[in-house]
């Protein structure tokens, strides 16, 4: 498969689109290298959770949620129909470059007010599970069950300019396992969903656990991952466990 760059992509995108992007009633435009440097740290960061025996999924899930992330901040930009046009077409060019992997749909519901953060800045924190508790300024699920030989290790609690906050707690266990639950809330009001088209070899299934939605993946013998869906977020669990202790711990969190 031929390797394609994001800012290629973007850049291509722009210039068939540039007439549309031309004086939009003086709102500042942040410049699109900023743009692409948060679109990195988003995939970074996916590829630091040990994500190794199923690197291509995972980083698929971390690069979907990436772009939508991208064109929901630049729906707040720009809303003329030429230019939410071009928001699609960055999407639609990424799908068709990756359909064997992925598709995405998107809603967007009304932004809500929220402390304001400066453009420029991204703000990453590592925490203790205690400290997380204290400075985290909303309630994030908390596992009543963890599989034996798992201990928590820390929090990373990431703030993006455009609103959204990403928490992920670590849990490892001496033999390398892990176990990451991944939050990410979009306090602005935003409501974004991936419809994921998975490799051949992985199981899906669709569970009802507790009134949730749960989309449950199994990836070899000892990968399963679980997706669902709140208002203005979306919560996961992936890790070295079996689908029978997934469930557990899904019935067993607060």
């Amino acid at each position: 498969m031929k390797t394609y760059h994001f800012d290629q992509l973007l850049t291509e995108e722009i210039e068939k689109n540039a007439d549309h992007l031309i004086d939009i009633n003086s709102t500042p435009i942040t410049p699109m290298e900023e743009h692409i440097q948060k679109l990195k740290e988003r995939i970074d960061h996916q590829e630091s959770q040990s994500f190794k025996k199923v690197s291509p999924y995972k980083k698929m899930i971390g690069t979907a949620a990436s772009i939508i992330i991208l064109s929901l901040f630049l729906s707040f930009l720009w809303q003329t129909e030429p230019v939410q046009a071009f928001k699609f077409n960055i999407i639609k060019t990424f799908i068709e470059v990756k359909d064997d992997m992925i598709s995405i749909k998107i809603s967007k519901n009304s932004p809500q007010e929220e402390e304001r953060i400066e453009e420029k800045d991204t703000i990453k924190q590592t925490l203790s599970f205690e400290e997380a508790r204290k400075k985290i300024p909303f309630s994030f699920i908390q596992a009543n069950y963890v599989p034996e030989g798992f201990k928590p290790q820390d929090v990373e609690w990431t703030r993006y300019a455009w609103g959204e906050h990403l928490v992920v707690q670590i849990f490892r266990a001496e033999n390398g396992a892990f176990i990451n639950i991944i939050e990410g809330y979009n306090l602005q009001g935003l409501e974004s969903k991936e419809t994921m088209n998975i490799r051949e070899d992985a199981q899906v299934k669709e569970l009802k656990i507790d009134e949730k939605d749960i989309l449950m993946i199994c990836i070899e013998k000892d990968f399963t991952g679980a997706l669902w869906y709140g208002d203005t977020a979306s919560y996961e669990i992936a890790g070295n466990i079996s689908e029978e202790e997934m469930i557990k711990m899904i019935k067993n969190i607060k």
